[in-house]
């Protein structure tokens, strides 16, 4: 690159995912980025604070499988050690169900996004993060319960 940007395939495709064909938002990434000898995927996820797949895969597990309160403390100890957001993460979680086979359709599957968009809205006017974090696994667990029926 003319910039002397030493950039891996995995980094450009992170960028392409995060930024979506926003030229500036590429920009802004990389020049945050650019004080690292390698830019790569996980470089381009800890500078803009966005889930990285391999933590979405966890949470994701973590919200399928753990009981409620050690799924809370495993997605905030995220939120807090990688400087995630509420909002990024349900983005994610969307996402996820998009790609991946989860134990959720038809009314549960119904169920649980309505709750999501409770809980984003919630965050967008000022709601707190911990409190909606909890929604969000509470929703998700009561969706699980109405699968199982």
């Amino acid at each position: 690159m003319a910039e002397n940007v030493n950039i891996t395939e995995n980094g450009i495709q992170a960028l392409l995912k995060l930024c979506g064909g926003d030229m500036r938002r590429v920009l802004n990434i990389l020049q945050s980025c650019s004080s690292r000898d390698v830019i790569d995927e996980t470089v381009i996820y800890n500078c803009t604070g966005y889930p990285h797949p391999n933590d979405m895969e966890s949470i994701m597990n973590s919200l399928a499988n753990d009981e409620f309160s050690t799924a809370y403390s495993k997605i905030k100890i995220f939120m807090e050690n990688l400087s995630m957001s509420l909002n990024d993460i349900i983005t994610e979680v969307v996402n996820y169900f998009k790609i991946y086979e989860f134990p959720l359709s038809g009314e549960a599957l119904a169920y649980f996004f309505k709750n999501l968009r409770s809980i984003e809205h919630n965050l967008n006017t000022g709601g707190n993060s911990t409190i909606q974090l909890a929604a969000l696994i509470g929703a998700y667990k009561n969706a699980l319960k109405k699968a199982d029926k």
